[in-house]
C-alpha cells in the first residue's frame, strides 16, 4: 500500500516530522536529539533556576529486536517548504497562483506601491473584492529579514538593495495562517489547536479548498498551554517562514516547459486569520479585560466603551506598528522587569514576532465573523432586544396575541438567542429592519412610546439592573481619571438604558445598513467609509441610550482599514478554516491523547486531501475508461468522511455517463438525477422558449420546434433530447423547481437587477451542432418575474432611504409576469420573502439575502 501511495504521488506522510514535548514546561525536542541523547529527562531550566528533569520518552522493543524511543507527549508537524513544493509540482497550480494579475501587474521583478501611492493611484469607487484589491498585497517586499539595527537600537525589516515586490516577482508566493482550537470529541474538554496556511495568490474559489490549504500542525490538548509552551511548538514553523523569506529552492512544474524545473521561491507572510482570544495570544496582547490596552488596534481606554467617545474612529489614537514591536523586544530584553512592561505597553514578545513583515497590531485584521456575527450582532438582539424586553407589552394589559412577540417571527426569541450559529447570525441582520418594524408597528409606523421596565421580579428588570451595573462601573471610573470634580458623580439612576421605540429602531436600522455594506463583497474606499460611519454612529447613539455594549462594538470600528488592506470582510472570515476541523474529527483514531492522537488525525488529513485531489484530476479525464470510472467509483466510497463528500456525489453520476467533466470551481452544478422530458409537445409554450433563448447563444444557426425549417436551422426534436432537473446551484446557492420536493424550497431567485422571480423549470436541451462531433447541452430556466401591487405599488417604509444596500422591495402577494427563459448565469441572488398586511393592501416583502454580482466571483 504504501509502495502504491508513492507511486500515485499520495504518500505526503512521509515528511512529517514528530518533535518531543516536554510534559511539564512544553519545551520541544527535534527527534535527532532524542535519538542521540543518553539523557532521557528534559534539560530545560526554569524560571527558579532549577532543571526541569521531566521523563521525555520511553524505551520500548519491536519485532525483531529493534529498540525505539517513543515520545511521552508529540508534537506532529508537516514542513511548509515540503509541503509548499508539493503544491507547485502540480500540473497546473503555478499558472493558478498568476490567475489574479490584470493590468499593470507584468513580472518584471519592480518595485513595492507604497501605501501612499495606493491611495492616490486607486478610484475609491473600485471594488476591493480579492486580497489582492488591497493596498498591503502590492506593498509586500521579498527577501526580508529582520534584525537589530545597533545605530538606532531599534529591531526592524531590512528589505534587499533594490526591493523587488511579490507582486512583480514570478516565484513570490504570499500566506494567511489560521490558528484555531476545536474540540476532538463531542463528551469531554478536549481541545486541540489546528494550524493552518492558505495560498492567498490563488484565487478564492480555490484557495480555500481543502486539498489547496496546507494542514501545518495539530497542537497536542487537553488542555491550554503557557506561554512558554505555545512558542515552543510554533519555532519549527516560524523557522520556516523565516527561511522562506530568504528565498528556497524549490521544484516548480511549468507547463509552458512541460517539466518541473528549479527556481528559488520566497515567501512573505501576510495576515494572520484569527479570531480576538486567538488574536490576544498569538500577538502577545493583554486580555480584553484591561483597562488601558484593552484594544490591539488603539490606545482607547476599555472604560469609553460606555460613551460616545468611545466609537468615534476618526479620534483614535492608532498604535505605531514599529514602535509596538520595540516594546516587545524590551520586554523580551528585560526579563526582570517583564511584568511592570506588560502592564505598562499592554504587550509581550511572542516567537512570531521574529517573522520579517509581522507586526501584531497590523498583521490580523479584524475576524468579521466573530466579531459582527457572534459579537455585535448577537449582542444586539440578546442584551438590548429581548433581554430588557423591547419586545414585551408596551403598556400594562396588552393583550399577550398584540404585544411585539407574538407578531415576531420566529416566534421563539429565546430559542434563537440560544442556539443560532454565526452565520446564522449574519444572516439574521438583513432581517432586523422588517422584524423589528413589523413587531413594533402601530398601523404604518412606529410609535414613539416608551416601553414599560416591568416588574421589580421579572427577568427583564433584572437584565435592566444589571446592565446599568456594568455600565456605571464604567462611567465612575471615566469620572475618576477625567471628570471634573464639580460635576456630580453618576448614579445607578443615570445609566438606566433608554426605553423608547422609534429612536431605537432607528438606530437598529443604522447599524443594519452598516453591516451589509461592510459585508458586501464589492465594497470600495468610498462605501466602507459610510459602512463604518453607519456603525460608529450606531455604536455611539446606543451609548448616549445608556446601552451597555462589548469591547465587540469597538473593535468593528478598525474594519475599514482591514478592508483597505486586505479587500472585502470575506476574506478574513474564520469559517472556511472552521469548516477543516470537521476533517480532522472524522479521522479514526484510537483516543490516544498527548500527541499521538494528533499525529493520527493530521496523516488522516493528508491522505483524504490527497485523495480528494486525485479525484478531482480523474474526474477532468475528458473521455474516461471503465477502469478511470471504477477508480472513481472506488475513491468516493473511500471519502465517507471526507469534507467534499456531498459535493462528490451530487456530481458522480454526470461523470460516470460522460455528460460531464468534473469542475469543482463551476459556477453551475445541476442536479444529479434529471427526469427526461417523454415529449415537449405537451408544453408547447416551453418548447418555444427553450428554442428562443438557444437562438441568442448560438451564432450563424436557427433553433426551432415544429414547422418549416429556416435557414441554417437546426431542429430540436421533441423527444429524447430534453432533460427536466429539480434544481441547480450557482456560485454556492441553490435554485428550485416551483412545485418539485427537491426545489419548493429555493424556488425563488434574483436575476440581474435584483429582480424577484419564481422558477419554473430547469432544463437541458441537446443539440447536434455542425462544427461538434457530441451534443452539446444548453441549460435553460424558466422563470415568472414577481409583479408591483396593482394599487399602491409604492408604500412607504423607513428604510427606503437606504435601500439601495437593504435591498427590501415591496411586491403584489402570488402575482407574476408572464413566463420568459433566462441562462442559469442571470441568476444572482437569494432572498426571503416577509408577509405584511398595510392598510394600502397585502404585500410580500423581498429581503436580499445573498445579492452577487458575478463579476466579482472570480
Amino acid at each position: 500500500m504504501r509502495s502504491l501511495e508513492h507511486w500515485l504521488g499520495l504518500n505526503t506522510e512521509r515528511h512529517l516530522i514528530i518533535y518531543t514535548l516536554c510534559l511539564s514546561c512544553g519545551t520541544l525536542y527535534t527527534p535527532d536529539y532524542i535519538e542521540d541523547t543518553q539523557n532521557p529527562n528534559c534539560t530545560h531550566e526554569l524560571e527558579d533556576g532549577n532543571i526541569c528533569r521531566t521523563l521525555l520518552y520511553t524505551e520500548v522493543r519491536l519485532y525483531g529486536n529493534v529498540q525505539k524511543r517513543k515520545p511521552i507527549k508529540q508534537l506532529p508537524y508537516y514542513p511548509v517548504c515540503k509541503a509548499l513544493e508539493s503544491m507547485l509540482l502540480r500540473v497546473g497550480m503555478h499558472e493558478a497562483m498568476q490567475l489574479w494579475r490584470g493590468e499593470g501587474d507584468e513580472i518584471d521583478n519592480g518595485p513595492p506601491l507604497s501605501k501612499h501611492d495606493w491611495y492616490a493611484t486607486t478610484d475609491e469607487h473600485a471594488p476591493l473584492t480579492g486580497v489582492h484589491d488591497g493596498w498591503g498585497w502590492r506593498t509586500q517586499v521579498l527577501g526580508m529579514t529582520r534584525e537589530y539595527n545597533p545605530e538606532t537600537g531599534q529591531y526592524g525589516d531590512v528589505a534587499p538593495d533594490p526591493p523587488v515586490a511579490l507582486a512583480r516577482s514570478r516565484f513570490g508566493i504570499s500566506f494567511s495562517i489560521s490558528i484555531d482550537g476545536f474540540r476532538v470529541f463531542k463528551k469531554g474538554p478536549y481541545t486541540v489547536n489546528g494550524v493552518y496556511i492558505v495560498i492567498n495568490n490563488l484565487p478564492y474559489y480555490l484557495r480555500n479548498r481543502v486539498e489547496n490549504t496546507i494542514p501545518v500542525m495539530i497542537m497536542p490538548g487537553p488542555n491550554k498551554a503557557s506561554a512558554y509552551a505555545y512558542d515552543q511548538m510554533l519555532q519549527p514553523l516560524v523557522n520556516d517562514l523565516i527561511e522562506l523569506a530568504r528565498g528556497v529552492h524549490m521544484r516548480v512544474y511549468q507547463v509552458q516547459f512541460g517539466r518541473a524545473q528549479r527556481e528559488l521561491v520566497h515567501g512573505h507572510l501576510h495576515s494572520m486569520i484569527l479570531d480576538y482570544v486567538a488574536r490576544i495570544e498569538n500577538c502577545g496582547h493583554t486580555a480584553l479585560a484591561s483597562e488601558r490596552e484593552f484594544c490591539l488596534y488603539c490606545r482607547m481606554r476599555h472604560s469609553f466603551i460606555s460613551i460616545p467617545e468611545g466609537f468615534e474612529f476618526k479620534n483614535y489614537e492608532l498604535r505605531d506598528p514599529h514602535q509596538y514591536l520595540q516594546a516587545k523586544y524590551n520586554w523580551l530584553e528585560n526579563p526582570d522587569q517583564r511584568a511592570r512592561l506588560y502592564k505598562q505597553n499592554g504587550t509581550r514578545w511572542t516567537i512570531l514576532d521574529q517573522v520579517p513583515g509581522f507586526y501584531g497590531n497590523t498583521s490580523c485584521p479584524v475576524d468579521a465573523m466573530h466579531v459582527f456575527a457572534t459579537g455585535t450582532t448577537q449582542w444586539l438582539f440578546n442584551q438590548l432586544i429581548v433581554g430588557p424586553g423591547m419586545l414585551g407589552a408596551l403598556y400594562d394589559g396588552q393583550p399577550q396575541d398584540e404585544q411585539p412577540l407574538a407578531r415576531w417571527i420566529p416566534p421563539s426569541a429565546s430559542k434563537v438567542a440560544s442556539s443560532a450559529k454565526s452565520e446564522q447570525w449574519h444572516h439574521l441582520v438583513p432581517l432586523l429592519p422588517v422584524l423589528l418594524y413589523d413587531a413594533w408597528r402601530d398601523g404604518r409606523s412606529i410609535p414613539f412610546a416608551l416601553v414599560p421596565r416591568g416588574d421589580r421580579r421579572t427577568k427583564v428588570y433584572k437584565h435592566q439592573q444589571r446592565s446599568a451595573k456594568l455600565l456605571l462601573v464604567h462611567r465612575l471610573r471615566i469620572y475618576q481619571h477625567f471628570g471634573d470634580p464639580e460635576d456630580p458623580r453618576p448614579t445607578l439612576d443615570d445609566c438606566k438604558s433608554s426605553q423608547y421605540l422609534l429612536p431605537f429602531y432607528r438606530n437598529c436600522l443604522r447599524y443594519c445598513i452598516g453591516h451589509s455594506i461592510i459585508h458586501n463583497n464589492s465594497v470600495s474606499i468610498s462605501t466602507a467609509c459610510l459602512g463604518i460611519d453607519l456603525l460608529s454612529r450606531s455604536a455611539s447613539t446606543f451609548a448616549q441610550m445608556n446601552c451597555h455594549l462589548s469591547p465587540n462594538w469597538h473593535i468593528g470600528t478598525h474594519i475599514e482599514e482591514s478592508i483597505h488592506k486586505y479587500g472585502c470582510a470575506r476574506n478574513s472570515w474564520c469559517f472556511p478554516h472552521e469548516r477543516k476541523h470537521k476533517v480532522f474529527i472524522n479521522t479514526h483514531h484510537n483516543g490516544h491523547g498527548l500527541g499521538t492522537l494528533e499525529t493520527t488525525m493530521l496523516r488522516g488529513y493528508l491522505r483524504k486531501t490527497e485523495c480528494i485531489r486525485m479525484l478531482r484530476e480523474l474526474q477532468s479525464i475528458p473521455n474516461p475508461t471503465d477502469d478511470d470510472k471504477a477508480t472513481i467509483q472506488a475513491t468516493l466510497e473511500s471519502l465517507r468522511t471526507g469534507p467534499e463528500r456531498e459535493i462528490f456525489r451530487g456530481m458522480l453520476d454526470d461523470v460516470l455517463v460522460g455528460e460531464g467533466n468534473f469542475e469543482g470551481h463551476d459556477r453551475c452544478r445541476l442536479a444529479s438525477n434529471p427526469a427526461k422530458v417523454k415529449d415537449l409537445r405537451t408544453t408547447p409554450r416551453h418548447w418555444e422558449l427553450i428554442c428562443e433563448r438557444i437562438n441568442t447563444e448560438l451564432d450563424g444557426y436557427v433553433v426551432y420546434g415544429e414547422g418549416l425549417a429556416p435557414d441554417n436551422g437546426i431542429p430540436l426534436p421533441r423527444k429524447n433530447s430534453t432533460l427536466s432537473y429539480s434544481h441547480l446551484v450557482r456560485s454556492g446557492m441553490r435554485f428550485g423547481v416551483s412545485g418539485h420536493v427537491r426545489g419548493q424550497n429555493s424556488r425563488f431567485g434574483f436575476i440581474r437587477g435584483n429582480i424577484p422571480v419564481t422558477i419554473r423549470r430547469i432544463y437541458q436541451s441537446f443539440l447536434q451542432l455542425p462544427n461538434r462531433d457530441e451534443p452539446y447541452g444548453f441549460i435553460v430556466v424558466l422563470v415568472q418575474r414577481f409583479k408591483r401591487h396593482p394599487i399602491h405599488p409604492n408604500p412607504i417604509f423607513p428604510w427606503d432611504d437606504w435601500n439601495e444596500h437593504a435591498h427590501i422591495q415591496p411586491w403584489a402577494v402570488e402575482e407574476y409576469d408572464k413566463l420568459e427563459a433566462i441562462s442559469p448565469n442571470e441568476l444572482t441572488g437569494s432572498f426571503a420573502i416577509y408577509p405584511i398586511e398595510l392598510p394600502e393592501g397585502d404585500y410580500w416583502l423581498t429581503i436580499g439575502m445573498k445579492p452577487v454580482a458575478p463579476e466579482h466571483l472570480d
